[in-house]
């Protein structure tokens, strides 16, 4: 009886399918499910702090983020795919990338303490980046952890991790919030649940998965570890001037309020990403399978389906998303947070091209490419600083959502002509039909809007047209999907 529960509730499955379908869901309970759940003590930290204290948290929380380059220089992604390929080398490869990853924590917390003070512009942001530290260590050891059960496709592990750390955040957030509507207590409140979770992550490991852990160390993976995870720098690189620039240069040029009203914005976008790195999390240990066995017809085959799965969900939250921006703020975050419209109006555009690159990213790792890619990030970086050098200035949140959405097309662009060396892939499968119906979506977005119905109302609505349409189009993807969830 127990075997028979255990057997529905982790999905065990042997078929590719299966497994894909069994990864997606629990990574979208982790993800989606948790975000869920923490957009409660976000949204309420937002309007508690208000938009000058929820700036300063913000400024601070980016500040710091620059540091995920040398807190995490890939060794997570490297595990995952290791371990997925020699499952029987398992112990060795994590017990390595653990104290890998110790030492460049070790880094990590002398840049912060260091260096961080020298490029702070907002004062009242100072005092809480050795709190953030704290938080950034332990969560990359969560997520070390995490990668590992991702190797071994066990995701129904990180499901519970992710979970039960962002209900941490939630209950010690708004304990601390009451306590005292601080940037300070927020930010302990957030150290405190990555802790919970680094530990409850390890526990599971150390006492589940691993055997003679302090004897499976092998200073000889180091250096392959190493060759293989620096590329992957440049691109996490990438992702923090693409995301965590903009705050950091609101906060030379315009005011603290200005900041807490742009990661408001920058959160409702975030939250739509989840999707890509759901799939492309999903999709990885099979990709880097396929890719070993040089299966070019189903690699070539499952590229397509992915990349039409995203944009089929894309479109609709691009277009419907303009339209709804200044009442989504509002109803979310508060009638100050309303001034963001407009930019997240821009910012939303970012999503086509995010959404691809997380494809694209697992694609080129996935055949172990990613070291002739170093020059894309680089380039996008530099589009991002100097547009916003430009922009940020005259434009304000506008200036930094326009130059997010240039510098990410170009990244995306760059990389996908560079995995089209590897393989042959369309990028334009189920377009049409989808643009179509997502057109079609939009005016009816507008017109409920004009009609002062509730924006949550407006979205159930939108989107159930959305599909219809789809469905009457007999739009292949979809029927896809639905057969997929079926089975």
């Amino acid at each position: 009886m127990i075997k028979k529960i255990k057997s529905k509730l982790f999905f065990e499955t042997k078929t590719i399918r299966g497994t894909i379908l069994k990864n997606f869901l629990w990574l979208g309970t982790s993800q989606v499910g948790s975000r869920l759940i923490k957009s409660a003590i976000t949204i309420y930290a937002a309007r508690a702090l208000g938009t000058a204290g929820y700036g300063v948290f913000s400024y601070a929380m980016a500040l710091t983020g620059f540091f995920i380059f040398f807190k995490n220089i890939g060794v997570d992604s490297i595990l995952t795919r290791e371990v997925a390929r020699r499952p029987a080398e398992r112990e060795q490869l994590f017990a390595t990338s653990f104290w890998l990853e110790i030492g460049l924590l070790a880094v990590t917390a002398f840049l912060l303490f260091f260096i961080t003070p020298l490029f702070n512009r907002i004062p009242e942001a100072l005092i809480l980046i050795p709190v953030l530290a704290v938080m950034l260590i332990a969560d990359d050891l969560k997520d070390l952890f995490v990668a590992f059960f991702r190797g071994i496709e066990k995701m129904e592990w990180e499901a519970i991790v992710v979970v039960a750390t962002n209900i941490a955040i939630v209950i010690f957030g708004f304990v601390a919030l009451l306590i005292s509507a601080s940037p300070l207590y927020l930010a302990l409140a957030y150290a405190a649940a990555a802790v919970f979770g680094a530990f409850l992550a390890g526990g599971i490991i150390f006492f589940r998965h691993t055997k003679g852990f302090f004897r499976s160390f092998d200073r000889n993976l180091i250096a392959p570890i190493l060759r293989s995870a620096w590329p992957i720098a440049f691109g996490g690189l990438a992702s923090i001037f693409l995301f965590n620039i903009d705050i950091v240069m609101l906060g030379f040029w315009r005011t603290v309020d200005d900041v807490g009203i742009y990661a408001a914005v920058q959160k409702i976008v975030g939250i739509l990403t989840v999707i890509p790195t759901l799939v492309g999390a999903s999709t990885f240990p099979m990709f880097s399978r396929l890719a070993h066995v040089k299966d070019s017809a189903r690699v070539r085959q499952v590229m397509e389906s992915l990349i039409g799965a995203l944009f089929l969900f894309a479109a609709p939250l691009v277009l419907g998303g303009t339209v709804l921006g200044a009442s989504l703020l509002k109803f979310i975050f508060g009638s100050a947070y309303g001034a963001g419209a407009n930019a997240m109006a821009v910012l939303l555009f970012s999503i086509f091209p995010i959404f691809l690159m997380v494809i694209f990213a697992n694609f080129i790792f996935a055949y172990d490419e990613q070291r002739k890619t170093i020059g894309y990030p680089i380039i996008a970086s530099l589009v991002n600083v100097g547009l916003n050098f430009l922009l940020v200035p005259r434009l304000g949140m506008i200036g930094a959502s326009l130059a997010t959405v240039a510098s990410s097309m170009i990244y995306a662009f760059l990389m996908f002509r560079f995995c089209r060396k590897i393989e042959e892939f369309s990028l334009w499968r189920g377009f049409q039909k989808v643009l179509v119906a997502a057109i079609i979506m939009t005016i009816f977005t507008w017109l409920i809007q004009l009609l002062n119905l509730h924006v949550i109302l407006n979205i159930i609505l939108s989107a159930a047209l959305y599909f219809f349409i789809l469905k009457l189009l007999k739009e292949k993807m979809l029927e896809e999907i639905l057969a997929i969830v079926k089975k």
